[in-house]
């Protein structure tokens, strides 16, 4: 978990500072989208627990007020993830311009950009994503 966060603070901190034609020029030009992506599977892989020793260890975790906080961290960031993809670039694009025209440092235009990007993707998946995924089960149920 350690990992991950440090990689994607590595990479926000870096693209922070490069910018769009930072990353073009550099080695990792195309591949930032890959390493964000392993930056995330490796968070997932440490919350998530692995193979027959993380079902061994399940119940006796299951009661700890830890282990619900991190299931409930998991489910989250399962059900927020592609509104955050989707979201994250015009997210940072308005904290950007927010930022500029009101005078903020760019430390707190990034913490307005995870805020509203997190927002978004709320927002996104209470009112798309979970009716639709909704009417989907009706709908399948009713095939069946």
């Amino acid at each position: 978990a350690f990992t991950g966060l440090v990689g994607w603070w590595t990479l926000a901190r870096w693209y922070g500072e490069v910018g769009d034609a930072g990353v073009a020029e550099s080695a990792a030009r195309g591949l930032t989208g890959l390493l964000a992506a392993a930056c995330f599977a490796t968070l997932v892989a440490a919350t998530s627990g692995s193979g027959a020793a993380h079902a061994e260890r399940a119940s006796e975790r299951l009661p700890t007020r830890g282990y619900r906080w991190r299931m409930q961290g998991l489910r989250w960031a399962g059900r927020l993830s592609y509104g955050i993809y989707l979201f994250h670039m015009a997210a940072l694009r308005l904290a950007e311009a927010a930022g500029s025209a009101w005078g903020w440092e760019p430390q707190a235009m990034r913490w307005a950009a995870v805020v509203l990007t997190l927002a978004m993707a709320w927002l996104v998946h209470v009112t798309v994503e979970e009716p639709l995924r909704r009417a989907g089960r009706r709908w399948a149920a009713r095939a069946d």
